[in-house]
């Protein structure tokens, strides 16, 4: 924990430069520069850069590879662009920053459970992105019939094995930041925390996640608006948007923690 002035100063100037360079990278919208700014300050000022190190695991890698999706593939309906807004920032994040307020507040040591939210919001993260590139024949995790690459609730074998080497990475990157503290089983717990929360996360995307139908075109989408006019709900509920099936992803890897590590 950054106590002193100047800590608390270099926390500030650290988080902002990385955020700013993010967005001129066009990693991040204005709005998603902001947010991260403030998460990057929470974690680096009350943790120190132990607890950074998934954090920009998560981020470097999963905005990379949608940089390298986007060039190697045509695009796909998407609710947002590659850009992440503070929506998605706080989506894939905030239940990391609970997390760090909550262990600072009652002195609880809950960087596994941190640990494994991000292993989930990465393995999701890697298993879309890999699996757009070079995924063949996705099938609804709910139905196992076939749908079009993109859909929500879709997996394929790219895909899934996309999910496991993105927990694995941020397991890897949390046990060299802590300096090999945490011991052979909590490893493999935050793995599975990260293929959990990933296939959670296609579950309820292919269940009770929102999706919408274009009045104008008839495509379906996660989108609210299409062909620039409302669209219709055709399935799920309502108030579970693509960003909260993620945020309940990062909450089932950082629950999954908790109860069995």
């Amino acid at each position: 924990m950054i106590s002193s002035l100047g800590g608390i100063a270099a926390a500030i100037i650290l988080s902002a430069a990385f955020c700013w360079v993010a967005y001129r990278l066009k990693f991040l919208s204005r709005g998603g520069a902001w947010a991260a700014t403030a998460l990057g300050i929470l974690i680096l000022g009350l943790c120190g850069w132990a607890w950074v190190f998934p954090l920009l695991a998560f981020f470097i890698s999963s905005s990379l590879l949608s940089q390298v999706r986007k060039v190697r593939t045509s695009a796909v309906d998407e609710a947002r662009g590659s850009q992440r807004d503070a929506v998605q920032v706080l989506a894939n994040g905030g239940v990391a920053g609970l997390l760090v307020l909550i262990g600072a507040i009652w002195g609880f040591d809950l960087f596994a459970a941190y640990t494994g939210s991000w292993a989930a919001a990465n393995a999701d993260t890697w298993s879309t992105e890999i699996g757009l590139m070079f995924g063949r024949r996705p099938r609804s995790i709910a139905t196992g019939k076939p749908v079009v690459p993109g859909t929500s609730g879709g997996v394929s074998a790219a895909g899934l094995l996309g999910a496991l080497a993105g927990a694995i990475f941020i397991a890897w990157i949390s046990n060299l930041a802590c300096h090999s503290e945490l011991n052979r089983a909590a490893l493999w717990i935050i793995m599975l925390a990260g293929i959990g929360g990933s296939l959670f996360d296609s579950l309820l995307g292919a269940t009770l996640q929102a999706r919408y139908q274009c009045r104008a075109c008839a495509k379906e989408t996660e989108r609210t608006l299409h062909c620039e006019q409302p669209t219709r709900i055709i399935a799920g509920w309502k108030w579970i948007s693509n960003d909260m099936v993620n945020l309940l992803c990062t909450a089932f890897g950082a629950l999954f923690t908790i109860l069995t590590i």
